[in-house]
């Protein structure tokens, strides 16, 4: 980790996360989505607390030079059409532009499971360029939902600026965590056990 990067504190063992790690452009929130206890909650969270912990897997989604950062996961078992793809989308705002690219990558998608997925766009800034009447509230996962009849099963948006303050769920709280820019990490050791750990926090008090 270079210093142009990012800046450290020696007494404090605190650093700033490097700029190509901040969300949206990032490896650390792609790397969090391939842990399989991220994968469950995710998987779960979207369509339904049945689904096996293997049921799904990360799958490549490299197909053009796109704005936004993607994740796919995948059914395990590729005859089984039970379980649909998942698109998760990072973009620096949510708006038209940013539908239509999800629309194309969808596109991909389909073509390669011949099954339509279930999208999830994650904006890292606090904005929402869309009109009230083009997106509802989901009543189970508290997202933003816009429609997606014929490209997605379902397309789930998250914005700081949408989301009430009142959500509580384990998604929303993830959704906040990678999309919150104010990250630090803390680099610990244990002379005991031989072992260092690594910490990464979000500052909540931040203004964005």
């Amino acid at each position: 980790m270079s210093t142009e990067e990012s800046s450290s504190s020696n007494d404090t063992g605190y650093t700033t996360l490097p700029l190509k790690w901040t969300p949206g452009k990032d490896l650390l929130s792609k790397d969090l989505l391939k842990d399989p206890k991220i994968m469950n909650l995710i998987i779960r969270s979207l369509l339904g607390s049945n689904i096996p912990s293997d049921a799904y897997h990360i799958s490549q989604t490299e197909w053009s030079k796109t704005k936004s950062s993607y994740t796919l996961y995948a059914s395990s078992n590729p005859k089984d059409n039970k379980f649909c793809p998942i698109l998760i989308a990072f973009n620096e705002e949510i708006g038209q532009s940013t539908i239509l690219e999800t629309m194309k990558q969808c596109g991909f998608v389909y073509e390669k499971f011949k099954l339509m997925p279930t999208v999830l766009i994650i904006a890292t800034k606090c904005q929402f360029d869309l009109n009230e009447e083009d997106f509802s509230v989901d009543d189970d996962s508290f997202l933003a939902i816009c429609e997606s009849k014929f490209w997605a099963n379902k397309c789930l948006l998250f914005s700081l600026d949408s989301i009430s303050e009142a959500a509580n769920s384990a998604l929303i709280s993830l959704c906040r965590f990678i999309s919150n820019p104010h990250k630090t990490f803390l680099f610990s050791h244990n002379s005991e056990t031989q072992t260092i750990s690594l910490t990464c926090e979000a500052n909540t008090n931040e203004e964005f």
